[in-house]
């Protein structure tokens, strides 16, 4: 499991609940993206049908880790932000 980087924007005003529940989004978003390209090398390699040896394997798993965690923490991919929107919105719905 990979976790975003910590490079979390934080205003000196930011409540630190508002602030956890960025970096859990930001987590979440890594971790699915991470699943992504799982699947995605999983599927190559079954279509190619080549066997890769134990460190190409990891080198490439480290590799789409170092990928996601990027994405997550440039904001491209967008989930984090729309579940953070939406957990942010149902937070202050209970308040």
């Amino acid at each position: 499991m990979i976790t975003a980087a910590s490079s979390v924007s934080r205003p000196a005003h930011a409540d630190p609940r508002d602030l956890k529940l960025r970096e859990t989004a930001r987590e979440f978003e890594a971790l699915f993206v991470e699943m992504v390209f799982k699947r995605m090398r999983a599927a190559t390699n079954a279509l190619g049908g080549e066997q890769k040896s134990f460190a190409r394997s990891t080198y490439e798993e480290w590799e789409h880790q170092e990928m996601a965690r990027a994405i997550s923490t440039q904001g491209s991919f967008g989930l984090a932000e729309i579940l953070y929107k939406q957990l942010q919105q149902q937070a202050a719905a209970r308040a």
